[in-house]
């Protein structure tokens, strides 16, 4: 899975040329949710990227936004068909 969604990234958070959905992810949006598919928490991602916590939740809320999920599992779903 991982994989898939490093070359998601790679691509410009398009997914399958075939589909091309562009869902508009930073590449820190892109980047959290790389962290969060490796099971790391807010404040793990939030250490790791030298941010606050609060910050992690506002690009985690604003990537189900653009995605139109509910929750991780649907976001990493959602890149990953």
């Amino acid at each position: 899975m991982m994989q898939r969604l490093r070359r998601w990234s790679a691509a410009g958070g398009k997914i399958g040329a075939s589909q091309n959905v562009d869902y508009g992810l930073t590449t820190s949006e892109t980047e959290i949710l790389e962290h969060l598919s490796n099971g790391l928490s807010y404040d793990q991602i939030a250490s790791n990227l030298f941010i606050s916590t609060g910050t992690v939740r506002k690009h985690v809320e604003n990537t189900y936004r653009k995605l139109q999920v509910n929750n991780k599992v649907g976001a990493i779903k959602k890149v990953n068909p």
